[in-house]
């Protein structure tokens, strides 16, 4: 019984002293505390992530797919166009699509002599699994087999708190993907 006390009571010191330094180490911009140096390696805490920052913008995915009579439809949303909710299961999966496709935008889009390059982008997973969502989806909902499809992100931009409140929305149209 002693020795089960005696060992709560070590491990309960040993605890305070531990968050007590990462305590200290999250709210000191010194970088040469010991608290600092004790942290950094394994117990160091993003706490911009408990109150992470406002979107700076909202990307929904659109398409469009070529009629019977070889014209191309207006754009849609990939998942409101069929009737499903903003809280939807349909929704969510759309969302994590786009938010895939919204990094690969970030990191991958370039332009090379005045033009737009989107070739990196369209060889990664997320425009395949955009492109699949959204011909899964016509499918599905229109029982169509759409010969062409034509996706492109709708960038909503958010401006900061103190801004004007103005809406800015940016396009990024991807090249037809099937028949000519």
């Amino acid at each position: 019984m002693k020795k089960t006390l005696l060992a709560a009571f070590i491990g309960g010191i040993i605890l305070t002293i531990h968050y007590t330094l990462c305590a200290l180490s999250a709210f000191s911009t010194d970088e040469a505390t010991f608290a600092h140096r004790y942290t950094q390696p394994l117990f160091e805490q993003p706490w911009n992530t408990l109150g992470s920052d406002l979107p700076s913008n909202v990307i929904e995915l659109e398409f469009r797919i070529k009629n019977k009579t070889k014209t191309w439809s207006e754009w849609k949303d990939a998942t409101a166009s069929y009737s499903f909710e903003a809280n939807s299961q349909a929704e969510r999966v759309e969302q994590s699509i786009a938010d895939e496709l919204r990094w690969q935008l970030s990191h991958n889009l370039y332009s090379e002599n005045g033009r737009t390059e989107l070739k990196s982008i369209m060889e990664s997973s997320a425009y395949s699994k955009a492109v699949y969502y959204v011909m899964r989806m016509e499918r599905y909902n229109e029982q169509n087999y759409p010969d062409s499809i034509q996706l492109r992100a709708s960038i909503e931009f958010i401006p900061a708190m103190d801004a004007a409140p103005t809406r800015q929305f940016s396009y990024v149209t991807f090249p037809p993907y099937g028949a000519p």
